[in-house]
């Protein structure tokens, strides 16, 4: 199961997105890969910013999920992000 949302190619610095892409998906820890894989979604979660393209895109994929799971992705990746425990930050 996956998602891809395509960036304007202008509209971005790409390595803006090369981070948003670790910060969400790539780092230990990481809020949106959690939240995914709380919500028993998927075997893993993978994504990644290609834009070797025309048209840039950005992906996140729920590796050997169940098509029944769909709503629940797509809501679980919709919805606003974890709040981060600021003892976690000090």
């Amino acid at each position: 199961m996956f998602i891809r949302y395509f960036i304007p190619p202008q509209s971005l610095r790409h390595d803006f997105v090369f981070v948003l892409d670790y910060a969400l998906l790539g780092a230990p820890g990481a809020p949106l890969k959690q939240a995914l894989i709380d919500a028993g979604i998927g075997k893993d979660i993978v994504g990644g910013y290609d834009s070797s393209t025309m048209q840039p895109v950005f992906s996140i994929i729920a590796k050997n999920a169940n098509s029944a799971d769909k709503e629940k992705f797509l809501a679980t990746i919709q919805s606003p992000p974890p709040k981060v425990n600021s003892r976690l930050l000090a």
